[in-house]
Parts: structure tokens; C-alpha cells; sequence
């Protein structure tokens, strides 16, 4: 009957090492995964990631014949930790009064409801273009600078509204940016018939501002 009972107690024993044994795997498992969790949500996001804020300051001056000079000046602010390297940038002028015969076309044609999301943009004359293209270490930005691009522009000066839209593209390594993974994917994409797929990730930052030109009698 007492071996009876040790044999019980030493079960018992054997089970509650076993049950403490699973709590501490666990614990071990819940803080690796709480771990993970806080560096994707909290450090890599915010220090992988670029944070950028594009203003644009807009001034213009009417001039003999007819033209106004229309300054565009663009800054693009690194608000986060990491260094920003851009590569492309684009600035785009277009007059919307006068309203533009397409653009009254389509505006009286069409009510908000019926324009699709991705439509929702008139077709407004462009006045101008401007396009940049930098080198690896061109235009780098580092955290918390500034980076200012100055623009010159010459228009009718019978244009009484513009709006300026300006686009600047930002690639990054995606979900498949480590080398490792890049040669899996590769092989992966051998097997399935040679398909390419790009593992960077594309961030855009784009600002659209409207401008109200005022007439040359106006200015004090």
C-alpha cells in the first residue's frame, strides 16, 4: 500500500514537471512572438519605412506680353530616422479656370456619383512639365533636412487658376528583400516558367496644390 502511494506521488510529481515544463515553453514562446511583433510594428516600421512631408510655395508676377512668371518652389522634409534617397521626381502644372473645353466637357457631363474613384480627374490643360532624375547619392536626404527644388514657369497671364501636382517615387526592398529569400523566389520563378517578380516595394509621395493667380491691377 505505501509503494502504492509513492508510486502515485512520484506520477504526480512526473506530471506536474511536465505541466511546468509546458507553462515555461510557453512563456518562452509568448515573449518571442510578443518580441517579434513589437520590432515589425513599432522599430522596423517606423525606422525601415521613410516618413516624408512635400509642401510647395507658389508665387507669381504678370510681365509685358501677355505672360506671367509662374515660381514653384518644392520641399520634401525627411520626418523619420532613416536616410531617404530619391531617385525620380516629377512637377506638373495644368489651368483649371479658364476651364478647358475637355475639362467642361466632362464636367457637364458627369455628377460625382457617376465618376469612378480612379477617374475622379478632369482632363485640365498642362502648362507645364518638369522631370528630375538623380544618381545613387544625387539627392539624399538625410533625417529631420530639407530638400528644396526650385521651379520657373512661363503662362498666359489671361489664366486665372492652376493646379500644380507633384510626384516623387520611392523604392524600397519589399516582403522578399532579404538575399536569401531572393534566391528561393528566383529558383522558384525558374521551375514556374522563368517569371520575373520585383521584390521592392514602391512608396509615393505626391502633393496637389491649387493656385489662385491674381490680376496684375490687384497687386498693391
Amino acid at each position: 500500500m505505501i509503494r502504492g502511494l509513492s508510486d502515485f506521488k512520484d506520477a504526480a510529481e512526473a506530471v506536474q514537471y511536465v505541466l511546468l515544463s509546458i507553462q515555461s515553453v510557453a512563456t518562452v514562446i509568448a515573449i518571442i512572438v510578443g518580441g517579434v511583433w513589437a520590432y515589425k510594428n513599432f522599430i522596423q516600421k517606423r525606422e525601415k519605412h521613410p516618413r516624408v512631408e512635400v509642401t510647395h510655395h507658389i508665387w507669381h508676377r504678370v510681365i509685358p506680353g501677355g505672360k506671367a512668371l509662374l515660381f514653384i518652389d518644392v520641399s520634401i522634409a525627411n520626418k523619420g530616422s532613416v536616410l531617404l534617397r530619391l531617385r525620380t521626381g516629377q512637377l506638373r502644372v495644368y489651368q483649371v479656370l479658364p476651364v478647358p473645353s475637355e475639362a467642361s466637357r466632362q464636367i457637364s457631363q458627369n455628377t460625382l456619383d457617376s465618376i469612378p474613384h480612379k477617374e475622379c480627374d478632369f482632363d485640365w490643360t498642362m502648362l507645364g512639365y518638369a522631370h528630375e532624375a538623380w544618381d545613387n547619392e544625387e539627392n539624399e536626404i538625410e533625417p529631420n533636412e530639407i530638400e528644396r527644388m526650385h521651379y520657373q514657369f512661363s503662362i498666359c497671364s489671361q489664366v486665372r487658376v492652376i493646379l500644380i501636382k507633384s510626384d516623387f517615387p520611392y523604392f524600397e526592398n519589399g516582403l522578399f528583400g532579404s538575399p536569401a529569400r531572393k534566391r528561393i523566389i528566383g529558383l522558384r520563378h525558374k521551375l514556374l516558367g522563368g517569371w520575373k517578380l520585383d521584390t521592392r516595394k514602391q512608396l509615393n509621395w505626391s502633393l496637389t496644390t491649387v493656385h489662385e493667380l491674381i490680376p496684375e491691377e490687384d497687386f498693391s
